[in-house]
């Protein structure tokens, strides 16, 4: 089994491991991917000096990769060593995780939800919507505050394996 896991923040952690975890028998192939969305041109960051820029660049990457550690971490510790690929890339983040899909072939992409709703959502529009729409594989979105180990609970994840004329 291969696993695309997608990942933005710390709070998706705990959860997504727990998943996997409780999922698999044995250690599926995975890889973990942070994607860092570029400053664009007309944006608060484009106005910043070169080298303030850069310091922040450098920083995204480093937490980036720090996060990314975090999780293929938990998973070795559990699964013994098992086939993980640590991943932190720039692009706009949709593009990035379905090209990622498209070049890895992975059976399931994991990515959390942030539960955006009303104007939030409207406006930066929903990142995990996008993916599952245009993912050439199912797609597990998970919420951060979602416990796994308690099987009541886990009917609070949305398995999406959109068909593209949906």
């Amino acid at each position: 089994m291969k696993i695309l896991i997608a990942i933005d923040e710390l709070k998706f952690v705990p959860t997504i491991a727990e998943y996997v975890i409780s999922h698999f028998v044995n250690a599926p192939t995975v890889k973990v991917v942070h994607v860092i969305e570029p400053a664009m041109i007309g944006s608060y960051m484009s106005v910043l000096p070169p080298p303030l820029l850069d310091e922040i660049s450098k920083e995204a990457w480093d937490a980036g990769k720090r996060l990314v550690r975090t999780l293929a971490l938990k998973l070795r510790d559990h699964f013994h060593n098992p086939d993980i690929e640590e991943l932190v890339v720039t692009g706009f983040i949709v593009a990035e995780i379905v090209q990622t899909a498209k070049d890895f072939q992975p059976d399931l992409i994991i990515l959390g939800s942030h539960g955006k709703h009303g104007f939030k959502r409207l406006a930066m529009g929903s990142v995990s919507a996008r993916v599952a729409a245009q993912a050439p594989c199912s797609v597990l979105i998970v919420q951060p505050e979602v416990r796994l180990s308690q099987a009541d609970e886990i009917h609070k994840l949305i398995v999406a394996g959109l068909k593209k004329d949906e």
